[in-house]
């Protein structure tokens, strides 16, 4: 049981390692200025920017899997009238679909109230 629990810590750290250096050959940016935290993202007002990026939104999803409270507490905010676009968009509906999986049940009545008015579009696309 010790040696599959350490096969698959070392298969975790294998991957966090790969997502670690495809970030490294694609640095984070926000106006033009390299972030490496949600806070600094936050800070800069790029969160927006970074949810409709490829590897920003992978970033954002990961800051959700590890911390999820504080990372909902940052994110909702700035996102949510934004939640109708990032639905239809190709990489940020994932960090939606993470954002309602980890969302409290107050959270998510604000979020189906921030799309419901463009519930036709998003049906549509």
């Amino acid at each position: 049981a010790d040696s599959e629990a350490g096969g698959r810590a070392r298969a975790s750290d294998g991957r966090a390692a790969e997502r670690e250096r495809e970030r490294g050959s694609k640095r984070l940016t926000v106006g033009g200025r390299e972030v490496c935290t949600l806070e600094e993202a936050a800070a800069l007002g790029g969160l927006r920017e970074l949810a409709y990026e490829q590897h920003g939104c992978r970033f954002l999803q990961e800051a959700l899997e590890h911390a999820p409270a504080k990372a909902l507490g940052q994110l909702l905010e700035p996102l949510l009238p934004e939640l109708p676009r990032l639905m239809v968009d190709p990489f940020a509906n994932y960090l939606v679909q993470k954002m309602v999986h980890y969302a409290s049940a107050e959270h998510q009545l604000l979020m189906v109230q921030a799309i419901a008015p463009s519930l036709p579009e998003i049906a549509l696309n």
